[in-house]
């Protein structure tokens, strides 16, 4: 059984079926509505089964409608569920438990409400190291994933990865059959990863667990891939970057990158001489050791809490604090074009107030005005597209 705020987070923000058509709230649009339930003392399951409730949070008829919408797949939420425990796979929401706190901590308002996964969810909770690179990494690049990945396991840490080919795939076949453990993070296809032969053997084993925050039959593809990436950093205590590149896109290069921008962990990189390794150090990477030292990588004075989210004594989400502390929540309510009026009715806040932190964040050029909307002016978070669909 879930609870009924695992059930609306489910409802609001799940991707129900390969093709489900309905527009379900990407993440930054359920924390804005969760600070607003939270402002009034309500959780988001209470809207379950209360659409009077829905539509006096949304203010919007719009919005109110497209929640409503949302909440009324109960029927495709069972079907879908049925199916997901028939494969084996489960489902977490940011109300769980169960849910990686390490997600909640570093991704904050952009952590996935919605993961699903296959295997032991205890590995997600694990000091662990993450290990990329390259798909068409060389023999040698694969050789140094190898070790890194015993030398992990030599000292009781799990791997996490992505789950693609090259650097990543011998990384964890190297954990796993050395007698390790690992998490593969994966961009898509869940479902049909947790049914081939070695992924299904080292979950039954209890060593393996897969993790995605795609619909379990979603394909792959590279939007997914890059959301994947962060998540492989944001569940690791540091992070080997084997190989990477710049070039075609570089996927593994731009997740190393934003981790070292972000500071999520600690970020190694083989000091190989290639150019992107090589601009990564530069980037502030340290440069791989060439023995695994456990004291270089294990021990980080600013280690996040690792305390199990059940102890919690209340859910991380539910709180204001659990937004960026780098951009207050009250601006996530500008990441598409809003008057200030629409959004206090989001943010449950004084107009007067949010007006003076507009103008205050104007003048720091962390907001900027976006057209008009009538008589008053629209206003757009720096580094917003205003492109989003609309959720007010």
């Amino acid at each position: 059984m879930i609870t009924q705020d695992s059930q609306a987070v489910l409802l609001l923000c799940g991707v129900l079926g390969p093709k489900d058509p309905d527009s379900p709230l990407a993440p930054r649009e359920y924390q804005l509505l969760s600070n607003s339930l939270h402002g009034r003392g309500l959780r988001v399951g209470d809207l379950v089964n209360d659409e009077s409730l829905v539509e006096s949070v949304a203010g919007d008829p719009s919005h109110a409608d497209r929640l409503i919408a949302l909440l009324r797949r109960g029927v495709k939420l069972g079907l879908a569920m049925e199916s997901w425990e028939n494969q084996g796979i489960w489902v977490l929401t940011r109300t769980d438990a169960d849910y990686p706190a390490l997600l909640e901590k570093r991704l904050e308002a952009s952590a996935p409400p919605v993961i699903f996964g296959v295997g032991p969810r205890s590995l997600l909770r694990k000091r662990a190291i993450a290990i990329v690179g390259s798909r068409d990494a060389s023999p040698e690049a694969l050789d140094r994933a190898a070790d890194v990945a015993k030398g992990a396991v030599a000292w009781g840490m799990p791997v996490v990865s992505g789950g693609a080919k090259g650097v990543d795939e011998r990384a964890m076949r190297e954990a796993i059959e050395s007698g390790g453990e690992g998490v593969a993070v994966l961009a898509g296809e869940l479902a049909k990863t947790s049914r081939q032969s070695f992924e299904r053997d080292a979950v039954l084993a209890g060593r393996m667990a897969l993790l995605s925050s795609s619909h379990p039959t979603a394909p792959w593809v590279e939007r997914n891939a890059f959301a994947r990436n962060r998540l492989i950093y944001c569940l690791a205590t540091q992070a080997v970057v084997i190989t990477a590149t710049r070039e075609n896109g570089g996927g593994t290069w731009r997740g190393a990158a934003e981790a070292l921008r972000r500071r999520w962990v600690p970020v190694f990189a083989v000091d190989d001489g290639s150019a992107g390794n090589a601009s990564l150090i530069e980037a502030g990477a340290s440069p791989w050791p060439p023995v695994f030292d456990p004291e270089s990588l294990c021990v980080v004075p600013s280690a996040p809490d690792y305390t199990p989210a059940v102890e919690r004594a209340e859910y991380i989400h539910d709180r204001p604090e659990a937004s960026s502390k780098a951009q207050e929540d009250w601006m996530l309510a500008f990441d598409e074009p809003r008057t200030i009026r629409q959004a206090a009715q989001i943010l449950s806040v004084d107009e007067k107030k949010l007006r003076a932190l507009v103008r205050k964040a104007e003048k720091e050029e962390l907001i900027a005005k976006h057209g008009r909307s009538g008589r008053s002016d629209l206003w757009l978070r720096a580094g917003s597209s205003g492109l989003q669909p609309g959720l007010f």
